[in-house]
């Protein structure tokens, strides 16, 4: 059981985030706020309005298709998971549409890896700025209000959405025609997403 106190009007948004934490799930917002920021923890640093654990007034607070995956709520034909180089064609699905590909998981290491998901206007989502495949960095080795998820934004330098809390990643989502490219820090090697349709 979640219990809330609020002195106005419940959110169900902060009711939501509290149950995450209940079935394990980490905050995804940074706690402290970076340099330059107001006291308060910056709830969109990383991961934008992309889940209600990194922001519980979202415009898009569906979990993200890996928190789905780590809690058994997506099934095993539901996830493709990249082990090594090469290239490989996935149809995605966003996760509250029945059946279809949910989720892709490329490992970099024990610890490390990029996940890629659709994202819709449908249940949680019905209200996003702009739907598409989502792209993060997920890192099992770092703590809850550090960072453990990264969502790389794909127009990092147009002005968003205004109704979003971080405007600037509410349009993060790639759309047909975009590629996204991340590399190693030593630029070894590098992730290419590329959305054909």
């Amino acid at each position: 059981m979640a219990l809330v106190w609020e002195g106005d009007t419940p959110d169900p948004g902060v009711l939501d985030h509290e149950t995450g934490h209940l079935f394990g799930l980490p905050d995804l917002y940074l706690d402290p706020a970076p340099a330059g920021a107001s006291g308060d923890p910056d709830p969109t640093a990383l991961v934008g309005d992309w889940d209600v654990m990194a922001d519980q007034s979202a415009t898009a607070p569906e979990p993200l298709a890996w928190n789905k995956w780590k809690l058994g709520w997506l099934a095993p034909g539901q996830v493709d998971c990249v082990t090594g180089p090469g290239t490989t064609r996935h149809t995605l699905t966003p996760t509250e549409v029945p059946g279809g590909t949910k989720l892709v998981v490329v490992r970099r290491s024990a610890t490390e890896a990029y996940a890629v998901e659709a994202r819709g206007r449908y249940g949680n989502d019905r209200a996003m700025c702009s739907p598409g495949v989502l792209l993060y960095h997920v890192r099992t080795d770092v703590d809850a209000l550090r960072g453990p998820v990264d969502v790389r934004d794909a127009h990092p330098a147009t002005p968003g959405c205004a109704r979003s809390r971080e405007p600037a990643m509410a349009d993060a989502t790639l759309r047909p025609g975009d590629t996204y490219t991340t590399s190693t820090d030593d630029g070894t090697s590098r992730i290419a997403v590329t959305v054909n349709g």
